[in-house]
């Protein structure tokens, strides 16, 4: 395969347009020409490219980019179908409902999300307060009612009548 390659732009550099040459069939290019050495493989610092593959190799390495693409294709055909179609055979189908169902409890469960750590923060903010007023209540000697205090309570009317 070619070794170092330019950045990508809209066009090519001049040298290397004049030396790539489409043929007649779409998906094959060819160079006619090996590139000229890049800088830095005159310093040594990047490794010379590969020899270029044959065109019975590149034969070769089309037909299996094909056969992979055909086959990712196939599996994700495969794989909808499967999510879709209910099968005939009844283990089958038992399978393709409790998958089925479990999908919509996930998805109910997500909708249903609460923030766990504010729900409990809301609590505990609520049982600080509550703790908070009773110590009041308890600094200011303020006793319970005893029983002459409810027979006064209930006594009283609930709505003062306005006079």
């Amino acid at each position: 395969m070619a070794g170092a390659h330019a950045p990508l732009s809209s066009k090519p550099p001049k040298e290397v347009s004049s030396q790539v040459q489409q043929t007649h069939s779409p998906d094959s290019w060819h160079i006619s020409e090996d590139p000229p050495f890049v800088r830095a493989q005159k310093l040594g610092l990047v490794a010379s490219p590969a020899e270029r593959l044959t065109e019975e190799e590149w034969s070769q390495v089309k037909a299996r980019i094909q056969a992979c693409w055909r086959g990712y294709v196939a599996r994700k055909w495969y794989s909808h179908v499967k999510k879709t179609i209910c099968p005939k055979d009844r283990q089958l189908r038992r399978k393709f409902f409790e998958a089925k169902l479990q999908e919509l409890n996930d998805s109910f469960v997500r909708y249903c999300h609460t923030d766990m750590e504010a729900f409990l923060s809301d609590i505990d903010h609520s049982l600080s307060s509550s703790r908070q007023v009773f110590q009041q209540l308890e600094r200011k000697s303020i006793s319970e009612p005893q029983e002459n205090d409810w027979d006064r309570i209930q006594s009283q009317p609930a709505f003062p009548m306005a006079g």
